[in-house]
């Protein structure tokens, strides 16, 4: 218990900026860190919600920029803090992610499911395995939507027997996950590109199978976070910021970005539109 807790204390809470840091949640989903001024997600609505863990839409708790981690929306270096939880492995071209993640922060957070926990507990709409050699990151494409079918069900009889995730993955998160903190930047490794059959396979699948969500958050869990927000207070951010001061529209670069309404910011000259959420 004690193990579970320190753990996430050191990933979910102690996010090493001080209060006037700029923080970036990107793929942030239906559970957003606590400490992002800014949201990025590409699939913010409930269409989306099976790819997520907990099965929701994505929660707007700051202002939600509509983007994809492949081609970010925002200037280089514009945040001090960037968080990246459990969404490269959905991203087909980890190359163009990885760079833009150090293009647009000063420094971050990566989690990722490690390879011989997804082994186990395939999810079906990720692409690679990974796994951490020393400070490098290494992908290697999937070969196919499961890695063994037999397993997969025992997995998932596991999971409705609430099993899998209160008795494995929350006491061992630090076996189940590969975490990186990166400064200026990280190492990382790709073996190969992901096959169109395996794309063509996860999007046969996604039309004919919706699986409710796995690991829904509990009311404790709601509870407790809330909690934590109020009690680190004097660490979030306290100054406002301009949200078209960061922006950079994703195609065409440019960065003199207008406000043309509370949910979209256009290009001044190249009229390229950037969407965004508000609570």
């Amino acid at each position: 218990m004690f193990r579970s807790f320190k753990d996430f204390c050191d990933r979910r809470i102690k996010i090493p900026v001080d209060w006037e840091g700029l923080v970036l949640d990107v793929g942030s989903g239906d559970k957003p860190h606590w400490r992002a001024d800014i949201l990025c997600d590409l699939y913010p609505e409930d269409t989306y919600a099976h790819h997520r863990s907990g099965g929701g839409k994505a929660k707007v708790s700051a202002p939600l920029v509509v983007g994809d981690v492949q081609n970010l929306p925002f200037k280089d270096k514009a945040f001090d803090f960037v968080v990246c939880s459990h969404v490269l492995t959905h991203v087909p071209d980890i190359d163009k992610a990885c760079k833009e993640l150090m293009r647009v922060g000063k420094s971050g957070y990566i989690e990722l499911p490690a390879e011989g926990h997804a082994k186990i507990n395939d999810f079906e709409s990720h692409l690679w395995w990974c796994h951490k050699n020393g400070r490098t990151l290494t992908f290697t494409p999937k070969e196919s939507m499961q890695f063994d079918k037999e397993i997969y069900k025992f997995s998932q009889t596991l999971i409705k027997r609430k099993v899998w995730f209160e008795k494995v993955i929350h006491p061992n998160f630090d076996l189940v996950t590969v975490q990186i903190w990166w400064h200026d930047s990280f190492d990382y490794k790709v073996k190969g590109p992901v096959s169109e059959t395996l794309l063509e396979e996860i999007r046969e699948f996604e039309l004919h199978h919706h699986h409710p969500a796995r690991n829904k958050e509990s009311l404790l869990l709601k509870i407790f976070r809330t909690f934590l927000k109020l009690f680190m207070w004097h660490k979030t951010r306290k100054d406002g910021f301009y949200l078209e001061s960061l922006l950079r529209c994703p195609e065409s670069k440019e960065e003199n970005i207008k406000k043309i309404s509370d949910h979209k910011y256009v290009g001044a000259e190249s009229g390229e539109r950037i969407k965004v959420l508000s609570r």
